[in-house]
């Protein structure tokens, strides 16, 4: 990632992703700390969100600025975190990759990229809490830094089983050539099996 920012991960991930790309959920969450030693406070937002009340931030697939998979449109700070929702570009390759691995269950997470504005550092824990953020972008990612927060939700459009199995070998075949990628192919094709195996015995 070209831009100089510091990133905090949570797996609050995408509450859910629509089939026409829509997605919305948690980019942070308050008061617990992640594997960076960093916990955000409440407000650490409110003055970004105020000062960028139209602002658009891209969607990154792990802060990579060459892989943008969408675009996220509305940002608001509640009691429990910061709530985001924005659009998956299913048309662009990053955005149907991103798109397919969510539909999977293999993208848990969301990754924020941020400058701080203010922050404190308790001299007995080291943890550094921060106060005041610039959001610069929301990541996608499989490998969010907080366990918090996970995935509640992924709408299908009622798809058949056989059309997961044939998106699963599809996803497969087009990232062969990296281990990563094959692990989580693994991951999806196992997944894929318990739902097989869960529809011939009679659950939906």
């Amino acid at each position: 990632m070209s831009m100089n920012l510091e990133r905090l991960g949570f797996s609050v991930a995408f509450k859910s992703v629509d089939d026409d790309g829509s997605i919305s959920g948690y980019a942070s969450t308050f008061g617990n700390v992640d594997q960076g030693g960093d916990i955000v406070a409440p407000g650490a937002f409110k003055a970004w969100i105020a000062a960028n009340p139209n602002k658009t931030l891209p969607m990154l697939f792990g802060h990579d600025t060459n892989r943008i998979a969408g675009v996220w449109r509305w940002f608001h700070e509640d009691a429990r975190g910061l709530h985001v929702r924005g659009k998956v570009i299913r048309e662009a390759a990053t955005g149907h990759e991103v798109y397919e691995l969510a539909k999977a269950g293999a993208i848990t997470g969301l990754s924020i990229g941020y400058r701080t504005r203010s922050s404190s550092r308790d001299a007995a824990t080291g943890i550094r809490t921060l106060l005041a953020l610039d959001l610069k972008e929301v990541s996608v990612t499989a490998f969010p830094m907080n366990e918090e927060a996970t995935i509640t939700r992924v709408k299908h459009g009622g798809g058949s089983l056989a059309g997961l199995l044939a998106t699963v070998r599809e996803v497969r075949t087009s990232f062969h050539a990296s281990p990563v990628h094959a692990l989580l192919a693994t991951l999806r094709e196992a997944r894929a099996a318990t739902k097989a195996a869960a529809y011939r015995g009679g659950v939906r």
